[in-house]
């Protein structure tokens, strides 16, 4: 199976960003976690339940440590205005030991039911994409046990690259998929381009933690439950309540996604011992999110013209999400399987369905020495 070949560029630049991060002197400098990961979900992962429809896929390439928040583009420097006006940068300074940067280029694609039909299906969603950079800061207050998170997205809606990778897996039938060529996908939201944008807060909060209370491994739990809720604004306008919950032998800490891109990893504060992790960890996870629906303008469009989008009355207001995985850690490489993911009906109708999907993520980090910057921070938390 040949990746097309923008996407293996891609990957070339994130993973030759992190290894030629920046490093300081002993003398001005830290160690921090720092590196690569990969991540796609698919509906074809679950082929049981594959409709090819809704959500069919997702592709996401990121870096995270300290290099993740030098100028890619702008971005880090624009999320930081953003957390500044939001106020969420308070949080971030006031827990200016533990904090997570990252920054990723990600592509979605989303589909109607019936693929080999030129024309709109009236009723059913409409054809999809989105290409977006992606600047993230998460901070963590350890004792407390809650964590913040930011993330501001800046993109394009109705480009080809969406619509030409499901074309080029249907025409060589990858993975044995034997759906038909898609037609339709001239009659994507905003088809031929138009800028968007999505800024996200999250706040996670530790609810239970149990440990194996093996000397050697002091941090190796057993059982970890996480609150989570999130707000978003843009392209996706919304707001959710959920849970997460891992069992097994791990040393995740609370701030890491039960699934997902993950940042951080176990990476300690200025000044703090290195704790030992095992070497080998495997662990179950699950997570249930309920979440009040807004805006989505992947069903609604924006303001260019398009062939078919849906009103806000065909919008389903209260959408429930969930994922089921498992994962394992080797040394410094992460790997989870998403055995299942799935989401309620985003919109009403006869064409309503879920949406039921699978995912992969492979991640691998180090520890590297970078010169010490103090984060910049209003004086009231100097």
């Amino acid at each position: 199976m040949k990746l097309p070949k923008h996407l293996f560029a891609i990957f070339c630049f994130f993973a030759s960003a992190a290894l030629s991060a920046q490093s300081g002197t002993a003398a001005d400098s830290i160690f921090k976690t720092t590196g690569f990961y990969f991540y796609t979900d698919q509906d074809f992962f679950v082929d049981k339940y594959n409709e090819d429809r809704n959500y069919t896929m997702g592709v996401n390439l990121g870096i995270f440590g300290p290099v993740a928040d030098q100028n890619f583009l702008g971005m880090p420097w624009l999320r930081k205005k953003v957390d500044k006006f939001s106020g969420v940068d308070q949080h971030h300074c006031a827990n200016n030991q533990f904090n997570f940067p990252g920054f990723s280029v990600f592509v979605s694609g989303f589909t109607p039911l019936n693929l080999d039909t030129l024309n709109p299906i009236i009723g059913d969603r409409p054809y999809a994409s989105l290409v977006c950079l992606s600047s993230s800061y998460v901070s963590a207050n350890r004792l407390m046990g809650w964590a913040v998170l930011s993330e501001l997205n800046v993109g394009m809606l109705g480009l080809q690259l969406a619509p030409d990778f499901q074309i080029k897996v249907h025409e060589e039938h990858w993975l044995g998929s034997t759906r038909p060529t898609p037609r339709g996908w001239h009659n994507q939201i905003s088809n031929g381009g138009e800028p968007t944008l999505m800024y996200r807060i999250g706040y996670r909060k530790r609810l239970l933690e149990q440990f194996w209370k093996v000397e050697k491994w002091p941090n190796a739990k057993r059982f970890q439950l996480i609150g989570t809720a999130e707000t978003m604004l843009g392209y996706y306008t919304n707001a959710s309540v959920g849970v997460e919950a891992k069992l097994g032998f791990f040393s995740n800490n609370f701030w890491e996604m039960a699934s997902g891109t993950s940042l951080g990893g176990n990476q300690q504060g200025q000044g703090q011992p290195k704790i030992k992790s095992p070497f080998v960890e495997a662990y179950l996870y699950a997570a249930f999110r309920q979440r009040v629906v807004g805006y989505n303008a992947l069903l609604q469009g924006q303001f260019r013209r398009t062939a078919y989008r849906m009103g806000a009355s065909d919008i389903e207001r209260l959408v429930g999400e969930y994922d089921l995985g498992i994962g394992a850690r080797i040394w410094k490489i992460n790997i989870q399987l998403g055995v299942i993911s799935g989401r309620s009906p985003e919109y009403r109708g006869d064409y309503a369905r879920p949406h039921i999907w699978g995912s992969f993520l492979l991640r691998a980090s180090w520890d590297m020495r970078f010169k010490y910057t103090e984060r910049e921070c209003p004086e009231e938390n100097e």
